[in-house]
Order: structure tokens, then sequence, then C-alpha cells
């Protein structure tokens, strides 16, 4: 008798920390200027909007994006300044990042930095070109746990990109 497969159960997580829900609390700025959240995605000075059931790159739709398109102009950014997060243990930054469809010949910078007081950390640093696939990123949090931290997402354009397209897939923090 052969023997019957049996499914392992899903992993149960709870979400802690809702960066697109957040979004509109955060402080968006481009390096000159601030910008506000819920630009259209054609806006020259930075884009930071939720948008939702996308295209990616890698052929697949989703349905709660993170659109972080850079200022512009060559080596243009957009950066958001998230509310103050307390680290609790088992916490995790998890997302995928990349490009929507038809995204061209552009390459950026995403990065995951925090503030601590009047320190700024990079937490990671990926650098993103037109592929076909997404990144995903599972950040653990524990060396940070009963710490009080601000996270910035932040987009760095790499020259001048042919088109801005860049989003986070349901960037989060879950335990």
């Amino acid at each position: 008798m052969a023997a019957t497969p049996t499914a392992l159960p899903t992993a149960a997580y709870t979400l802690s920390y809702d960066f697109i829900a957040r979004g509109p609390d955060a402080s968006w700025r481009n390096a000159t200027s601030n910008i506000p959240w819920g630009d259209p995605p054609e806006d020259s000075k930075g884009v930071a909007v939720n948008v939702a059931n996308f295209k990616m790159e890698d052929g697949n739709t989703y349905s709660s994006l993170l659109a972080t398109y850079p200022q512009r102009i060559s080596d243009g950014m957009v950066l958001g300044l998230y509310p103050a997060y307390t680290i609790q243990a088992n916490d995790h930054l998890r997302t995928r990042i990349g490009y929507r469809t038809s995204c061209g010949t552009g390459t950026v910078k995403f990065q995951i930095r925090y503030i601590e007081g009047q320190s700024e950390v990079t937490v990671g640093e990926w650098l993103e070109a037109c592929e076909g696939k997404l990144t995903s990123l599972d950040i653990n949090l524990s060396a940070l746990v009963g710490r009080t931290v601000q996270f910035e997402l932040v987009v760095i354009a790499v020259g001048t990109p042919d088109t801005y397209s860049s989003l986070w897939v349901s960037p989060r923090i879950e335990r």
C-alpha cells in the first residue's frame, strides 16, 4: 500500500505593521522636498501611493502594492519615513520588490533603513533591473526586539531610468 502524503499546516502569522495602510501617516520626500501620499503615477517629483491589481514583471498580478517611483531626474529618489514601531519577538519584515510589467531598461536601488534616536541604519539594499522576476525579502528583526524605531522605505534611480515602475508587494511586519 502506498503512503498517502499529508499536507503540512500553513504557518500562522500575525500582521503587526502594514506599510501600505500606514503610508498616509509616513513622511514622503524626494532629495529636496516633501511629496504627498497618493500622487498620480506620472508626477515628476516622485510618487508614493497604494495601487492594486498591477501585473508585475514576473507575470503575476498582485492585489496590494506600494508604488514608490523616484523623482524623474538622474539618480532621483523617493523616501518614506514611517511612524515609530516597537519591535516584538519573532517580527519579520517581509515583501517582494521589483517592477511593473513593461518595465524597460532602468535600474533602481531599493533600501530599507531604520532610525533610532539620532542613528540611521541601512538594513539592506537591493539593486533591481527589469529581468522577469521579483526579489523576496524576509528580514528577521530579532536583533531589535524591544527597541522603538522608524522604518524608511527608499527607492533610488541609478542614472535616468526610461520608466518608473518600482513596486513593493504587500510590505509588512508580521510575527
